[in-house]
């Protein structure tokens, strides 16, 4: 008995045509991949962002009131960045804080920006000052990017940023805490007040490693300002200590009036050549993120610091457990009274003792935890009683592990 079979009949110029349907440029990286590393690399899956807080999410201090220009790191504002004035006697002042970005930018999920408010103009700067906005990064969040090898990847960095005086301004990415290896290059704000995407990219370096600790890796620089003798050649890696713009460069002048402005938020620095979009972390992991470098324990009056036992040297100890591991034993900070101001209430066999200053036992502190210390005649004779202690007037107490 004979059989017959049948195929259903199709259209081989169709087919055949089917063969060059666009796959886009990623795509056809996607098929000639020759490794799944290769592909999840072209991917760019998981953690990508190697800066913190930058959507500015968090501000656990206040805002800061730039009111000196002495050479020192300051913080203010949103998380985990803070502003450095290079030299000393710049008349510029001003204020950072956190912001609302306002509905511009919530079609991206941006609500909250760090806002640089000019509060003391300055129209001549000075040769020898500059002044930047930062954030520094851990060496041992940096080992992926084997640097200092022939593998080094390369970086890029993308932001939105929004200026009321439009031009050419200048950043900086630099190697570990002395920063002397760095890479400088500019970008453009072409229009006065409207939120703008910039793109940069810093070619990864293959002679100069970066520590494998919990030191300072790499640090970016928002450069605001700087003077003649501050500035150094563009787009290539040197050593160039104590230079933070671009030469040849005609830099804008943010502080040429006390009306001038400048946002800044949606900041990400990732491993390749590409610009991805923005790493949106949620909130309880961005805070949790900050508080590995400084940490608010209490910023309000009658906020319970803890409780504890009174010593027989007449000091009440207190343990303070941090919510993460800290960067490094970390230094308090905290509201100091005067007499007639009391900060701080004990509260103690059904008493209330006030108190203007604390303190910590340094012998028992940790990266997880601090022992509040509180003294006073008052406290002296109860040996071996327990008492609660507290804000009583406005106050913070925090705990400090900044890079």
């Amino acid at each position: 008995m004979a059989l017959r079979t049948s195929k259903p009949t199709f259209n081989l110029r169709e087919k055949v045509s089917e063969l060059d349907r666009p796959v886009g440029n990623h795509g056809a990286q996607l098929m000639r991949s020759e490794s799944p590393e290769k592909s999840f690399e072209l991917v760019r899956a998981g953690r990508k962002n190697l800066l913190i807080n930058g959507s500015c999410q968090v501000a656990q201090r206040a805002a800061l009131s730039v009111s000196n220009s002495n050479s020192s790191v300051q913080y203010g504002g949103p998380d985990r960045w803070f502003q450095y004035f290079y030299n000393s006697g710049e008349q510029a002042r001003y204020d950072f804080k956190q912001t609302s970005v306002g509905d511009s930018l919530s079609e991206r999920g941006f609500k909250s920006a760090m806002h640089l408010d000019v509060t003391t103009a300055d129209t001549s700067i000075h040769a020898d000052h500059s002044l930047w906005t930062a954030q520094r990064i851990e060496g041992i969040n940096c080992d992926h990017l084997r640097w200092g090898t022939d593998f080094a990847k390369d970086l890029t960095l993308s932001f939105w940023i929004k200026s009321t005086v439009p031009g050419y301004y200048s950043v900086v990415l630099a190697i570990d805490a002395n920063g002397d290896n760095r890479y400088i290059t500019t970008y453009q704000v072409e229009k006065k007040n409207t939120w703008e995407y910039k793109v940069i990219h810093f070619p990864g370096h293959k002679s100069v490693s970066i520590d494998h600790d919990n030191s300072v890796g790499l640090e970016v620089k928002f450069t605001w300002m700087a003077g003649s003798n501050r500035v150094a050649d563009p787009n290539a890696w040197n050593n160039q200590g104590n230079k933070y713009g671009a030469s040849g460069i005609d830099l804008a002048n943010i502080f040429s009036s006390t009306s001038n402005n400048l946002y800044l938020t949606g900041v990400q620095l990732e491993e390749g050549n590409t610009a991805t979009p923005f790493e949106h972390r949620s909130y309880g992991e961005e805070l949790a993120l900050c508080q590995r470098y400084y940490y608010r324990h209490c910023n309000d009056q009658y906020e319970s610091i803890g409780a504890g036992l009174i010593y027989y040297s007449g000091y009440g100890y207190v343990s303070c457990y941090f919510p993460v591991t800290m960067r490094t034993t970390p230094a308090f900070e905290h509201t100091a009274g005067t007499s007639g101001a009391y900060t701080y209430q004990v509260l103690v066999s059904n008493q209330a003792l006030y108190y203007h200053t604390l303190g910590t036992d340094t012998n028992k502190d940790s990266l997880n935890m601090a022992v509040v210390t509180v003294g006073g005649p008052s406290i002296s004779g109860r040996a071996g009683q327990a008492f609660v202690l507290s804000a009583h007037t406005s106050t913070n107490v925090a705990f400090n592990a900044e890079l």
